[in-house]
């Protein structure tokens, strides 16, 4: 089960551990189903900043979210994807997913430097940052 859930101001933020893979799913649906049924709620922010691996059913968990929050008349976004978690994002669901990249607070290295296209990105990050995903994308 996912632990690490904030609710402010009318959206539910569950932070994703390190990997994201089958034995997470019924924990994860246990996670987000109240967040679905709870009407003060309207977008559901999920938080990939930690993430460095994604497998097929990850995406597939992730796929199914997003269609039962349609279903419940709410939004889904997948905010600050780490550097692993962008690329795989980027092959499978580019134009599927409402993608934002957040400010981190104390940046060190390059895949945190990915933060959204109006901070400047430090020298050293730039030949990486070069085929990273556009910083927000709509559905």
């Amino acid at each position: 089960m996912v632990e690490n859930i904030h609710i402010s101001s009318g959206a539910a933020r569950i932070a994703m551990p390190n990997r994201i893979d089958f034995s997470m799913y019924r924990g994860f649906m246990k996670s987000y189903t109240p967040l679905l049924n709870n009407s003060a709620i309207r977008e559901i922010e999920i938080e990939l900043s930690a993430v460095d691996y994604l497998d097929s059913f990850a995406l597939d968990m992730l796929m199914l979210l997003k269609e039962r929050a349609t279903a419940a008349n709410k939004s889904l976004a997948l905010l600050s994807p780490s550097l692993p978690a962008s690329k795989t994002l980027d092959i499978h669901f580019s134009e599927t997913f409402n993608i934002r990249h957040t400010p981190l607070t104390q940046t060190n290295d390059c895949d945190e430097q990915r933060q959204s296209s109006h901070i400047t990105v430090h020298e050293k990050c730039a030949g990486e940052l070069q085929d990273s995903p556009p910083s927000y994308w709509h559905m």
